[in-house]
């Protein structure tokens, strides 16, 4: 009598959807070359596969040297997985295997007959182009060619891609956001000696702006909808098929704080004012909002603040409360007040102080306009606050509740 067995049969995954193969199951496991760091693998089995199994026995990547990357392996269907990249990408000129366990089975119990291997290699990098200014469209190997490696990467945004964040040297602060194919579709500066992304630059003023690129936007369009946008904190110019975001320091008689461009198509594709919310988006927010408020202090010559990450939970439940009980202000819905919540929560201090904020979508927006606010400008510019922690939270409405607790610890 015959035995059923599982069948793996390995497809790969190209604009998300499933390359199919007419070579035989033996021929989809033979050495491949990828030219995609970030590539999705998808194995189709020939049964439904067994959810506590794929979660006992995960499918792995290994390196040539037998170290085991963590990976994360997705049920799409009942019979097909998809294992997503390591979050650093396949490193180029390296060799791999992707193993599937001969222990994974199906839901009925029948196992494989064999474990499942397909060796692959990551094919060389090819020389970057040298870039001369950043430029959007740029592909990220050539922005890492010009930037060097970011100290942060993957950082969630409200808009549909990722930041990666470069601050080593505060003084030369620079974002750059990625779209899938790891093109250049975003850039954020706040410093003078950044990078050049726009024909405006941080230092300019608001008369250099304008000269620069024209009348700025009453409306943005994204998705249907249009969203007036008319703030003297910043002017929002449509210009060469992006978006141009010039911040004021109106302390300064409007000097250019800090410059975003957005390509025109993520820009527009953002669904509402806000972004969705999500843990990921949480912590993206939280920790873009540490280290832009690094890169503020350092231009007013004053050391970045550390991140006090043990705090962090005691700013998000303050953002929390007030986003659930949906108002502003210091005092909780308890009654205490930003130096009890710390003390409660086991945190002794020598000096702190603390920011709240609300309907700032993104942390570029929060720190802008707290900056614009003298009672929060002064405690951002403290210099004897030496450590900070973010907290943002959600209402129903997706908009944003923000704590920023500074504190020097005791």
């Amino acid at each position: 009598m015959l035995k059923k067995r599982l069948i793996a049969v390995i497809g790969a995954v190209t604009a998300g959807l499933i390359t199919a193969s007419t070579a035989g199951a033996a021929d989809m496991w033979q050495e491949r070359t990828i030219d995609d760091s970030y590539k999705d693998w998808t194995i189709t089995f020939s049964s439904d596969v067994s959810t506590d199994a794929l979660t006992e026995t995960p499918i792995r990547v290994a390196t040539e040297d037998g170290e085991t990357l963590y990976v994360e392996a997705l049920l799409d269907a009942s019979n097909e997985v998809t294992v997503l990249p390591p979050a650093d990408g396949y490193d180029p000129g390296a060799s791999y295997e992707l193993v599937v366990p001969q222990e994974l089975h199906s839901e009925q119990g029948t196992a494989l007959k064999e474990k499942a291997v397909l060796p692959f290699t990551m094919e060389e990098d090819e020389e970057a182009e040298s870039l001369e200014a950043l430029e959007l469209g740029a592909e990220q190997k050539e922005v890492e060619t010009f930037l060097g490696a970011p100290e942060a990467s993957g950082v969630e945004s409200i808009y549909d891609y990722q930041w990666d964040i470069y601050h080593e040297d505060y003084a030369a602060y620079t974002q750059v956001g990625y779209n899938d194919d790891r093109e250049a579709v975003g850039f954020l500066t706040f410093s003078p000696d950044s990078p050049e992304i726009s024909e405006v630059n941080v230092g300019d003023d608001q008369v250099d702006a304008r000269d620069a690129l024209g009348e700025p936007l009453e409306h943005i369009h994204r998705e249907g909808t249009n969203y007036v946008v008319e703030d003297d904190t910043n002017d929002i110019f449509h210009h060469d098929g992006a978006y141009h975001w010039v911040f004021y320091d109106l302390a300064q008689e409007a000097e250019v704080m800090a410059v975003a461009v957005i390509d025109e198509a993520a820009e527009e594709a953002l669904g509402g004012f806000y972004g969705e919310p999500s843990d990921d988006l949480r912590a993206g927010l939280e920790e873009q909002s540490v280290a832009q408020l690094g890169a503020i202090r350092v231009q007013h010559d004053l050391a970045p603040l550390g991140w006090h990450e043990a705090s962090t939970a005691t700013s998000r439940a303050h953002s929390k409360d007030m986003a659930d009980g949906s108002f502003l202000g210091h005092a909780g819905s308890d009654g205490r007040g930003p130096f009890e919540r710390l003390s409660d929560d086991g945190f002794a201090f020598g000096a702190a102080a603390e920011n709240v904020a609300y309907g700032t979508a993104a942390a570029v927006y929060t720190n802008v306009g707290l900056m614009n606010s003298p009672g929060h400008r002064a405690n951002i510019l403290n210099g004897d606050l030496e450590q900070v922690s973010v907290g943002f939270a959600f209402d129903a409405e997706n908009r944003p509740f923000i704590t920023q607790k500074f504190l020097t610890p005791r």
